[in-house]
């Protein structure tokens, strides 16, 4: 081992606080190269249009799979070589940190020559010196630090202080031991295992003939993606995302374009006549970030695989994405109540489809002649979700449903001989296959999950006081009943319905993640009965207990609707982000007094706040519970005392009335409701005279917006 050292040295000539023991091994090593930059800021993109537009390419004639292929491989180098003919690199000399200084350079020297002289000298004023010296380069060192810091917060203003604080905390860790595996090989290994089983190498039975069935045949040929459809789809891409493997940006994609709009239209189109996914589009790279307040970082299981996949070809992802959407709803392949990954759809739709149901049930009073229903809520969570897609069945699911063959074809080549490579701690693998259903971050996962997923969540009979709804993997099913055992009943024989279905598919709920809850007035004497005493619910020889509150979409949901709960859990989330922003207000060395605002309105409001048209009702037990995380915001932006009046303190600290600003944030979703297309499962705001005010639901969205529409 002695002879693979090649040098060994202490060395302080570092822009750290610490000093490095540098040993230099003839070692192997899975170390990421590093690549040179390019300087997009100083990127010549007329060069860059008059480059792609020299070269006259013509792809409106691509006849078979190999011309399609063999054209998006010149696309990818004409790229290639008009982005090194317009974007310069950046210089590869070593750039110093942004806050060194010459005191420090100076510093740096004198502990050198201490270092020398005590090697040299060995006595005690000698290593006294070298003691001496090193605490004050640390000392200069933390200083400068600080003193950069500080700098850049006061200069920072609503546009930067979010990349401000980001270049903070930029220090990252690298991955302890993963199940006793301490090498990258064995990390690597452990992660794929536990994030990606390989779902797609098990072999599954076929479907049952007649399983699925079609409102509409839509199978027809090829339909030609459009010059429109490739501008709208490049128009709302998320800019400044990572790129993948190939190194191609959204921001290229658009001046590739904007050059020549007549390509990946034709491009694309051959990808679906042919039904084909280019190999280089299926290789991704994949990062693991952990989770938070995870008690061990020794379980794969705590980390969150982020993958980066080729731009190129999450744009036409993007296309078949929307149409897919579209397609799906006229044969039935998936329903207006799964409100997720459909257009037009969101988290606080889901929730109010939900809620005003049962704020409508237990509004109804009893009376000597009736016994009015009762909702029963129970949630589920499909296990694995994208992890269990597998691609043959997927492919038998869309022919049942008599979707367009191209479609179904191109679907297929999407799906298979895909490949990832884990990327942390400085290095990286090369590509593996990958054989774990739909790949995570594609835009089209999500559209093909819901068409999967509609097969196992499908009922074969629709019941006026049994409401079913899913957002993407979360399904929640609400039973109108007048008694709890008849309501258990039919939860369950619901529930069996599915998981039979969703044997046929490899799908399954996860038993730890349901939850029940039976919902009763305000009011209600059952209230102060023991939940120990109701009739249980067994699904799978699994009992599952009721609760007084469920946890569903980010929203905690008690039984009679009075949101108090969520009120104070809203409220200490609101506060733990306040916590983790309260360093940038210091009187002397924080952020300017007109950034705070800002801040609070993008990040500390919109957490505390979250989906509140689905919960917010004004009520004085809500409001209060609020106040206080509010007010503390707002003395966290003004830096005043505790002894301020509230009314100078809101209004020094350019915030809303809290109020009024919960009452905008419903009105303008109430606005939104009255807009959506018609096969939307909501619906506009209605008024709903049988439902109690104080509760949430349309009919509150209703009372706000019937004036203004």
């Amino acid at each position: 081992m002695t002879q693979l050292v090649l040098t060994l040295a202490i060395d302080h000539d570092t822009t750290s606080d610490h000093s490095s023991l540098t040993a230099t091994l003839s070692l192997p090593s899975n170390a990421v190269p590093q690549k040179a930059q390019r300087c997009w800021r100083k990127a010549d993109w007329e060069s860059f249009a008059s480059h792609i537009q020299a070269t006259r390419m013509d792809l409106s004639n691509l006849r078979g799979t190999e011309d399609t292929l063999r054209a998006v491989t010149n696309i990818t180098q004409l790229i290639h070589e008009a982005t090194n003919h317009a974007v310069p690199m950046k210089d590869p000399r070593r750039l110093e940190a942004p806050w060194w200084n010459q005191n420090l350079t100076l510093a740096k020297r004198a502990v050198k020559r201490a270092e020398r002289r005590a090697c040299q000298e060995p006595n005690d004023t000698n290593r006294k010196d070298r003691q001496h010296n090193q605490h004050k380069w640390l000392t200069m060192v933390c200083n400068a630090k600080t003193a950069y810091r500080i700098q850049q917060l006061q200069a920072a203003s609503s546009k930067t202080i979010w990349k401000t604080i980001h270049h903070h905390n930029t220090h990252h860790k690298p991955i302890p031991p993963l199940n006793r595996q301490t090498t990258f090989s064995g990390k690597y290994d452990a992660l794929r295992n536990e994030l990606f089983p390989p779902v797609n190498a098990t072999p599954r039975t076929r479907l049952p003939p007649g399983l699925l069935t079609s409102t509409k045949d839509i199978r027809q040929p090829t339909k030609p993606v459009t010059i429109h459809e490739t501008h709208l789809a490049i128009v709302h891409l998320k800019y400044g995302t990572s790129v993948g493997p190939d190194d191609i940006s959204y921001t290229t994609l658009r001046h590739f374009n904007m050059a020549a709009p007549h390509l990946l239209p034709h491009l694309f189109t051959a990808c679906l006549t042919w039904g084909t996914h280019p190999p280089e589009w299926k290789t991704a790279n994949c990062v693991v970030i952990p989770k938070p307040g995870k008690k061990t970082y020794s379980d794969p299981k705590s980390y969150r695989p982020i993958s980066l996949q080729s731009c190129f070809g999450k744009l036409l992802e993007s296309i078949v994405a929307k149409w897919l959407s579209q397609a799906t709803l006229t044969c039935g392949a998936t329903h207006p109540s799964q409100m997720g990954a459909q257009a037009e759809n969101s988290a606080i739709d889901a929730l109010l489809r939900t809620i005003t149901p049962i704020a409508r049930a237990i509004s109804q009073k009893k009376t000597a002649n009736k016994t009015p229903l009762r909702p029963a809520v129970l949630t589920h969570d499909i296990e694995g979700a994208f992890n269990q897609v597998h691609p043959a069945t997927l492919r038998e699911v869309m022919q049942q449903r008599r979707m367009p063959q191209y479609l179904m074809e191109w679907v297929t080549a999407f799906n298979t001989d895909r490949k990832i490579a884990f990327g942390f701690d400085q290095q990286s693998e090369q590509p593996q296959p990958y054989r774990c259903g739909l790949p995570q971050g594609s835009p089209v996962s999500p559209a093909l999950f819901l068409i999967y997923s509609n097969a196992m969540l499908e009922r074969s009979h629709q019941s006026h006081n049994a409401i079913d709804k899913s957002y993407v993997d979360d399904v929640c099913m609400v039973q109108m009943s007048t008694t709890i055992t008849r309501a258990n009943t039919l939860l369950e024989e619901r529930t069996e319905e599915h998981l039979s279905r969703g044997v046929h598919l490899g799908l399954t709920f996860a038993p730890p993640k349901t939850e029940l809850l039976y919902c009763l007035p305000l009011t209600s004497k059952d209230k102060n009965r023991s939940l120990s005493t109701h009739p249980p619910l067994r699904i799978n020889n699994n009992t599952i207990v009721a609760s007084r509150q469920i946890k569903y979409l980010g929203v905690h949901i008690d039984e009679s609707l009075s949101f108090l709960h969520h009120a104070t859990m809203a409220a200490a989330k609101g506060k733990r982000t306040l916590g983790s922003l309260n360093f940038l207000r210091h009187r002397s060395r924080g952020i300017p007094a007109h950034v705070a605002p800002h801040l609070a309105m993008t990040a500390i409001l919109p957490t505390t706040f979250w989906a509140s048209p689905a919960w917010w009702t004004g009520t004085p037990m809500i409001t209060a519970t609020l106040r206080t995380t509010y007010n503390s915001v707002a003395r966290w932006i003004t830096g005043l005392p505790l002894n301020t009046r509230t009314t100078n303190l809101i209004t020094l600290s350019q915030l809303p009335p809290m109020e009024a600003y919960l009452d905008y944030l419903s009105l303008r979703y109430a606005i939104r409701l009255h807009f959506l297309p018609q096969h939307h499962a909501l619906g506009p705001p209605q008024a709903l005279s049988e439902t109690h005010p104080n509760l949430p639901g349309l009919h509150r969205l209703y009372a706000l917006s019937k004036h203004l529409v």
